[in-house]
């Protein structure tokens, strides 16, 4: 499925003869000697790993800023930030160099940087592909050495690309790990019609005010989609607004 597919991986997954440094230099001389299920069965389907995506440090950031490897900056300006925190496999995909990536996302982890760089990312929702879960330390030296993992805001892999179509056959093909392991729970990959409904959150206003680019992209989006048969429901969370941001506060600190 992955035959010509030329993929780069988060710093964070476990691959033979490399390091998952996590953005810390203390682990970056130090290499696994196999890598682990998921990155063999991409193998097998005939992906060619060749290289890791920096990251920053911890990976809970919107940045990537690593003490192991330095500064991943915007694919199209030094000025700008790659997002994060699978920023540097994003940079990768958006200046031509690997045809996709995965990484993974708890709170945007692929979704930021996809977006900061122009390019297409999905997040599946945690527990959809077993076995290829983002476990924060699973792939690192430091497993076994926390406490246990945090349950209630799950991190997941998915795939990065830099159009559609590619984003889709690595999206399947992740899908199908699930079935290649005996997943009890694996479900099948179907082709479903879309509902051409789409929800827009009101409310965030309190805590933050868009930016006039991002108001700018919102409505021409709007009217792309309008264009299409798209309708628009607003979602009001107005009172939920501080609970959201007690929660995200809690996550990061």
């Amino acid at each position: 499925k992955l035959i010509g597919f030329v993929l780069s991986i988060k710093d964070s997954f476990q691959y033979k003869d490399s390091s998952s440094t996590f953005g810390f230099m203390v682990f970056a001389n130090k290499l696994f000697n196999k890598s682990s299920l998921f990155i063999q069965y991409l193998e097998e389907q005939g992906a060619l790993i060749s290289c890791k995506g920096n990251v920053p440090q911890g990976l809970m950031l919107m940045e990537t800023h690593s003490t192991a490897y330095g500064d991943t900056s915007n694919a199209f300006s030094l000025n700008r930030t790659s997002g994060g925190s699978t920023g540097g496999d994003a940079v990768l995909i958006a200046m031509g160099l690997v045809n996709g990536a995965y990484g993974s996302d708890i709170g945007g982890s692929l979704r930021i940087p996809a977006l900061f760089n122009g390019i297409y990312s999905f997040k599946p929702t945690a527990g959809r592909v077993t076995r290829a879960e983002a476990d924060i330390f699973e792939f690192t030296h430091l497993k076994n050495k926390i406490k246990p993992k945090e349950d209630v805001f799950k991190s997941t892999i998915g795939p990065l690309a830099s159009n559609y179509t590619d984003l889709k056959t690595l999206m399947i093909t992740l899908n199908e790990f699930g079935k290649i392991i005996n997943f009890e729970g694996y479900i099948p990959w179907t082709k479903t019609i879309v509902n051409k409904t789409i929800g827009v959150i009101k409310g965030l206003e309190s805590e933050i005010t868009p930016c006039e680019t991002a108001i700018r992209a919102l409505k021409e989006s709007s009217m792309f989609l309008g264009s299409l048969s798209y309708k628009f429901v607003e979602i009001d969370i107005s009172d939920l607004v501080h609970e959201i941001n007690v929660q995200t506060n809690a996550i990061f600190f």
